[in-house]
């Protein structure tokens, strides 16, 4: 899945749940025969920005973070 497809499914799904189940049916629907996992996490509050939708968050980009 690109970061393109990722982001279309972030940003056209406002629920956290629903954008979980919308990245794993794609990914099943693409032949996933194994188990698939998806995370997302939701930040709210105050100092947090909002998202503008020209950031991008990649496998490179968590692993850089939880390296």
């Amino acid at each position: 899945m690109t970061d393109e497809e990722l982001l279309t499914v972030l940003t056209s799904t406002p629920a956290v749940d629903a954008a979980c189940t919308k990245l794993v049916e794609l990914a099943n629907s693409r032949g996933g025969e194994d188990n698939v996992t998806v995370i997302l996490a939701e930040m709210r509050g105050e100092g947090i920005p909002a998202f503008s939708g020209e950031e991008r968050v990649s496998l490179e980009t968590v692993q850089a973070f939880t390296g």
